[in-house]
């Protein structure tokens, strides 16, 4: 009877918490880790600070969450989390900021050839006097690291991971666990930004798109050099380059300022940014097949 009672819970053959309790635990103490900072540090600094003090103490305690529950309750090396930096992991970090730059230029282009936006100004900061406007480019640059690092290891490292691990051979092969779990995570991501300002259907679809490409790119090659370079640069070059709002959030400097026309939202995503346009969907979909191709010797492997 207590076999019965604790087996949802339990996994008496490998003696720890099964998958999902994990991910579940780990989400809520990573959640809770967050309210000292929100609560008593962020109301009493500068808005431009903590722009970035809470990515970095949202990705700070994160890994401290990730790593003490990959190691003691999942019982999997760290390593596997796939921030081994060495020259492949560095090599793959370039490709990503690569493609995400080559997308986000390319949306870019074909909105501003065929007129679906306006390019508004140059140089622009928002009524910021006591910062010039390159140390806000400076800050943004490094709070997207910030965000890329921490939403790609508990999103795509860690989920795919451990629920990879709890029902590959089990239930399903190493490469159908891997697609059910990315798919899983990439939802989670989608859903995860649910409360952003002028969210739209296709946002939630095109950020889930967004997961699976660094997702594939984690499963191609058991690192998350890839999915945070290409994370960070798609962020930088929509908000602070191009002036796009990122996930409906308009960046507090930039290098031009594109405003939508109402007329074409449904190609450029209005004011969610790209993200909620079908430019982005199909982009996403051309990426996932480069990924195939780029690491088509890791493809094959699996």
């Amino acid at each position: 009877m207590k076999n019965i009672v604790l087996y949802p819970f339990w996994n008496s053959k490998e003696k720890k918490l099964r998958a999902f309790w994990i991910t579940i635990i780990a989400f809520i103490v990573a959640t809770l880790l967050q309210l000292p900072h929100q609560f008593f540090v962020s109301p009493h600094i500068d808005p431009i600070i903590k722009s970035v003090s809470s990515p970095l103490w949202i990705m700070l305690t994160g890994m401290l969450t990730v790593f003490l529950s990959t190691k003691y309750l999942a019982k999997l090396p760290i390593k596997s989390l796939g921030l081994n930096f060495n020259l492949k992991w560095f090599k793959d970090f370039a490709i990503g900021v690569f493609l995400a730059i080559s997308f986000v230029s390319l949306i870019f282009y074909i909105m501003y050839s065929n007129n679906w936006i306006e390019i508004k100004g140059s140089y622009l900061k928002i009524s910021i006097d006591e910062y010039s406007f390159s140390t806000i480019i400076i800050l943004q640059v490094i709070k997207n690291f910030f965000v890329a690092t921490s939403e790609e290891l508990f999103y795509r490292g860690f989920l795919i991971l451990v629920l990879t691990k709890a029902i590959t051979d089990k239930y399903f092969t190493k490469n159908q666990a891997v697609l059910i779990v990315i798919i899983i995570s990439s939802i989670a991501f989608g859903y995860g930004h649910a409360g952003n300002p002028n969210i739209t259907t296709f946002g939630i679809i095109n950020i889930a798109l967004l997961g699976a490409i660094e997702g594939v790119s984690y499963w191609l090659t058991g690192r998350l050099g890839f999915a945070i370079g290409f994370h960070m640069f798609w962020n930088i070059f929509q908000e602070n380059v191009f002036g796009m709002p990122n996930s409906g959030i308009r960046s507090k400097a930039s290098f031009l300022k594109m405003e939508s026309i109402e007329e074409f939202d449904f190609w450029t995503g209005g004011n969610f940014g790209i993200e909620g346009g079908i430019l982005s969907t199909l982009v996403f979909l051309v990426g996932i097949l480069a990924l195939f191709l780029i690491y088509k010797k890791s493809a094959k492997a699996n």
